[in-house]
Protein backbone atom coordinates (compact mmCIF):
# COMPACT_ATOMS: atom_id res chain seq x y z
CA UNK A 1 0.00 0.00 0.00
CA UNK A 2 1.49 3.37 -0.96
CA UNK A 3 2.17 5.95 1.71
CA UNK A 4 0.48 9.32 1.69
CA UNK A 5 1.13 12.63 3.39
CA UNK A 6 -1.25 15.25 4.69
CA UNK A 7 -0.54 18.52 6.51
CA UNK A 8 -1.78 18.41 10.09
CA UNK A 9 -2.05 20.96 12.84
CA UNK A 10 -1.74 20.43 16.62
CA UNK A 11 -4.69 21.63 18.75
CA UNK A 12 -4.38 22.10 22.51
CA UNK A 13 -7.30 20.68 24.50
CA UNK A 14 -7.58 22.01 28.05
CA UNK A 15 -10.01 21.13 30.85
CA UNK A 16 -11.69 23.99 32.75
CA UNK A 17 -12.66 23.27 36.35
CA UNK A 18 -16.17 21.85 36.78
CA UNK A 19 -16.47 23.36 40.26
CA UNK A 20 -15.32 26.99 39.94
CA UNK A 21 -15.37 27.40 36.15
CA UNK A 22 -12.24 29.57 36.24
CA UNK A 23 -9.20 27.39 36.91
CA UNK A 24 -7.78 24.66 34.76
CA UNK A 25 -6.97 21.13 35.86
CA UNK A 26 -3.25 20.35 35.94
CA UNK A 27 -1.50 17.04 36.71
CA UNK A 28 -0.30 16.60 40.28
CA UNK A 29 2.74 14.59 39.17
CA UNK A 30 1.26 11.29 40.36
CA UNK A 31 0.37 8.40 38.06
CA UNK A 32 -1.96 5.66 39.33
CA UNK A 33 -0.79 2.25 38.12
CA UNK A 34 -4.18 1.01 36.94
CA UNK A 35 -5.10 -0.34 33.52
CA UNK A 36 -5.27 2.12 31.84
CA UNK A 37 -3.09 4.44 33.93
CA UNK A 38 -4.87 7.36 35.63
CA UNK A 39 -3.60 10.86 36.33
CA UNK A 40 -4.85 12.90 39.32
CA UNK A 41 -5.28 16.61 38.52
CA UNK A 42 -5.86 19.69 40.67
CA UNK A 43 -7.59 22.95 39.73
CA UNK A 44 -5.24 25.92 39.51
CA UNK A 45 -7.85 28.16 41.15
CA UNK A 46 -9.94 26.31 43.76
CA UNK A 47 -7.76 23.18 44.22
CA UNK A 48 -10.62 20.81 43.27
CA UNK A 49 -9.31 17.33 42.47
CA UNK A 50 -10.30 15.10 39.55
CA UNK A 51 -8.71 12.04 37.94
CA UNK A 52 -8.41 11.53 34.17
CA UNK A 53 -7.08 8.87 31.82
CA UNK A 54 -4.87 11.48 30.17
CA UNK A 55 -2.94 14.56 31.25
CA UNK A 56 -4.38 18.01 30.59
CA UNK A 57 -3.61 20.08 28.69
CA UNK A 58 -3.33 17.46 25.94
CA UNK A 59 -2.73 17.71 22.21
CA UNK A 60 -5.00 16.50 19.42
CA UNK A 61 -4.14 16.62 15.74
CA UNK A 62 -6.43 17.70 12.93
CA UNK A 63 -6.21 18.20 9.19
CA UNK A 64 -5.09 21.65 8.15
CA UNK A 65 -8.06 24.04 8.35
CA UNK A 66 -10.26 21.77 10.53
CA UNK A 67 -10.97 21.95 14.24
CA UNK A 68 -11.38 19.06 16.67
CA UNK A 69 -15.09 18.36 17.24
CA UNK A 70 -15.14 18.70 21.03
CA UNK A 71 -18.86 17.75 21.15
CA UNK A 72 -17.94 14.29 19.85
CA UNK A 73 -14.62 14.17 21.72
CA UNK A 74 -15.06 11.56 24.44
CA UNK A 75 -14.03 12.95 27.81
CA UNK A 76 -11.87 10.56 29.72
CA UNK A 77 -13.01 11.42 33.20
CA UNK A 78 -13.28 9.00 36.09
Amino acid sequence: MPRTQMPIRPIQVDYICDLCGEGRYRPTGVMLMSDPPQFPHECTNCKDKKTFWEKYPTVRYTCEGDLVDLDRYKEQTL
